[in-house]
Formats: structure tokens, C-alpha cells, sequence
């Protein structure tokens, strides 16, 4: 019994240690959030710490800016809802080749902010 809770522990050890995050504060992106959409910024694809403070915020991605150059989701660009994020979300996510632009919408003052990460 003794060996087995020794190495589970060991395990876990092993598993912890490759979850670590890096942060890489060089690739960071902050959004300001409306009721009327943010302007969209550029992500390079990769790695990122995401996180919503202020208030629970939709989230949108996209692979070019709408025809203006500006938010794709707004509620003026087709009925683009986004996905909603309650505030205090915190969550990694991989950002590809077809998700490099964001954007967001919120009733209140949300803010999100991408902070690049390894």
C-alpha cells in the first residue's frame, strides 16, 4: 500500500510539473467591452491565459474584421451573439489560423485580456 500511494504520488508530481504556465506578457492583448462590440484585435496564433473581469462578456473570433475593419461582434453585424463569459473566467486557450481576431460585447464594463502564454 505504502508503494502505491508512493508512486501515485510520484505521478502527480510528474503531471503537475508539465502543467505549468509561462506567461508572456510581450503577447498581450486587451478588449474593452460594450454593449455595442469592441474594436477587434489581432492574435497571433498560439497559447493564451484568457481572462473577463468587470462583467460577464461575450466573446468572438473570427478570421478578418467585418467590412467596417472593426467589432464582428457587435449586435449590429448580423445578430453575432458570441460565446458568453461569466466575470471571472480564467481558462488557457490555443488561438489557430482561423480564430486570430476578437472581439466582445457585454451589457456592462467587461474587460478581456489575453495574455500569451507556454
Amino acid at each position: 500500500m505504502r508503494k502505491l500511494v508512493l508512486v501515485v504520488l510520484a505521478f502527480a508530481a510528474v503531471a503537475f510539473a508539465q502543467s505549468a504556465i509561462t506567461l508572456d506578457t510581450s503577447r498581450r492583448a486587451e478588449l474593452t467591452c460594450t454593449t455595442d462590440g469592441s474594436a477587434s484585435v489581432y492574435l497571433a496564433p498560439g497559447k493564451y491565459v484568457t481572462r473577463v473581469t468587470g462583467a460577464d462578456s461575450r466573446l468572438c473570433f473570427s478570421q478578418t474584421p467585418n467590412s467596417d475593419g472593426g467589432t464582428v461582434c457587435g449586435a449590429s453585424d448580423g445578430g453575432v451573439q458570441g460565446e458568453l463569459f461569466p466575470t471571472g473566467t480564467v481558462m488557457t486557450q490555443s488561438i489557430t489560423g482561423n480564430q486570430q481576431r476578437a472581439s466582445c460585447r457585454s451589457t456592462g464594463a467587461g474587460v478581456v485580456v489575453f495574455t500569451g502564454a507556454q
